[in-house]
């Protein structure tokens, strides 16, 4: 039966196009126009009145991970607190409520400044659970503080797995690089099957609460029959929303035969790590440690090879780069290849292009790469606080927006969740008012990044991403129209219905 949405305003998304009603049979929109031509044309679809609120395609996330991120919303957070002192409690708290010999993983630190303006030491780790192990995450995922029962299990685990932890990352009970991308491969294998249950639940519920109908997720911390993987390739057609699969892998052989057509992401795809914990890299050296560029995870060649396999197998790459040489790095690797091999349609990516430079958008924009970016980091952590790492200048070049779509690269807005809110209306806001005003967008602008242009990253704009005859009936209703509404307050919109492929999943009540 088919049905129909008027009695409000219809963002289309479909160049600049408003509408009053739209039509929808199944899982496919088959009218889009003025609310009378659609009665006249449909007078037997059941009515469904918006009561003057504002209709937007289903939103897309096109940078998450989405069984990390699930797996994290079972574990508690310490996200909000402001001192060691508040670190130490909440640790201890946890510790009291955890069973014999379990092992701890606790989200969140650093997520706020910390007042005493350093790390926690592992003296302070030891004394706030001294019976159990506990792995503490940093906000930002590029770091884990440990305990010395942590430290322990860890070496052991990693000289199985052949990776060694750095001597420096045992003296300050701080695990880096790869010693840390190892300690978030651990949960799964503790993890009973009720537990990924329940995490898989809490993501399911996370998506489509804020309106989210597809999400390009970043997946896999095994190179070869990844669970992550496995199990959302089994399960997707029961998610209630569209899955589009990145394998964190540099493995193009099982890529091609698990019958994915991307690969690449974060984990083993990172290029380099972060900036607060001075692992981002960066051309010119950190203002707090004039001796510390950052890191390079891949040497050029070693990149270069594996960018050559994955293109010449027609896969889509895309990997994480948030300094200015990691970002060069990225680039340069894909000019070589394309070079070699032209194709002109590739969309390759470069996730979060964080703290950029004008001749490396230049770059982007000529090689025609597409980025997957998250404003929604300046909602949280504002331009000013990466200043005492990198200067002012450079951190006036975070997440720069408007000159890079002055250039026309094709961006895509997502969460990074588990990092960030997966709410896209956050990211939206951010956009709009970024702190470094500069770099702000139009809310249309913004509106594309998580619809339409999104869509485009996984080659997918013709099937979903805009309200359009012949594509997927994916829906959110919004308490208010965005290009309307104050543009400091475009946090405060609600989500009141998510609908998916014609079948409401999600109703605010």
């Amino acid at each position: 039966m088919k049905k129909m949405f008027f009695g409000g305003t219809v963002l289309t998304m479909d160049t600049d196009d408003t509408q009053e009603a739209v039509v929808f049979e199944n899982d496919k929109i088959v009218f889009v126009g003025c609310e009378r031509e659609a009665k006249e044309k449909y007078p037997d679809a059941e009515l469904i009145n918006l009561n003057g609120k504002t209709l937007v395609p289903g939103f897309i996330d096109s940078h998450c991970h989405m069984s990390f991120s699930g797996e994290m919303m079972t574990q508690p957070s310490l996200f909000e607190a402001s001192s060691i002192a508040e670190i130490v409690a909440g640790l201890r708290q946890e510790a009291d409520k955890a069973s014999k010999d379990e092992v701890l993983f606790i989200n969140g630190y650093g997520g706020h400044p910390i007042a005493e303006n350093r790390p926690i030491t592992l003296a302070e780790m030891d004394k706030a659970v001294p019976d159990h192990p506990v792995f503490l995450r940093t906000a930002g995922t590029h770091g884990t503080f440990v305990n010395t029962k942590a430290l322990k299990l860890i070496i052991e685990e990693a000289k199985n797995a052949g990776i060694a932890i750095s001597e420096e990352d045992k003296a300050e009970g701080f695990l880096r690089n790869e010693a840390n991308l190892f300690a978030y491969s651990l949960p799964p294998k503790l993890m009973s099957e009720e537990q990924k249950k329940k995490a898989r639940e809490k993501m399911i519920h996370e998506c489509i609460s804020n309106g989210i109908t597809a999400v390009h997720t970043m997946e896999g911390r095994s190179p070869v029959n990844d669970p992550d993987v496995l199990a959302l390739l089994r399960d997707k057609e029961e998610i209630p929303f569209h899955l589009r699969i990145y394998y964190q892998t540099t493995n193009v052989e099982e890529v091609v035969r698990l019958g994915l057509k991307q690969i690449g992401g974060c984990f083993s795809c990172i290029l380099d790590g972060d900036v607060e914990p001075g692992t981002a890299a960066f051309r010119e050296p950190y203002i707090d440690n004039p001796k510390n560029y950052g890191n390079l995870y891949f040497t050029q060649e070693r990149l270069e090879n594996f960018f050559r396999e994955a293109h010449k197998a027609g896969l889509q790459i895309c990997m994480h780069a948030i300094g200015d040489a990691a970002i060069e790095q990225a680039l340069k690797a894909y000019k070589k290849v394309l070079t070699e091999f032209p194709r002109e349609n590739h969309r390759h990516r470069v996730e979060h292009f964080e703290v950029s430079a004008y001749d490396l958008m230049d770059f982007a924009k000529d090689l025609k790469v597409t980025l997957a970016m998250q404003p929604i980091f300046d909602y949280y952590w504002p331009s000013d606080t990466y200043v005492p790492h990198i200067g002012p200048e450079r951190a006036a070049m975070r997440c720069a927006l408007r000159p890079v779509l002055d250039r026309r690269i094709i961006v895509g807005g997502g969460s990074d969740s588990p990092v960030t809110s997966m709410n896209p209306l956050l990211g939206i806001h951010a956009a709009v008012n970024l702190s470094v005003p500069a770099s702000r967008i139009s809310v249309k602008e913004a509106l594309r990044m998580v619809t339409i242009d999104a869509a485009y990253l996984g080659f997918e704009e013709d099937e979903r991403g805009s309200i359009k005859a012949g594509k997927e009936a994916n829906f959110v209703i919004l308490s208010d129209n965005p290009l309307e509404h104050p543009k400091d307050k475009l946090d405060k919109i609600q989500i009141l219905e998510t609908v998916y492929r014609g079948k409401t999943v999600w109703v605010n009540k």
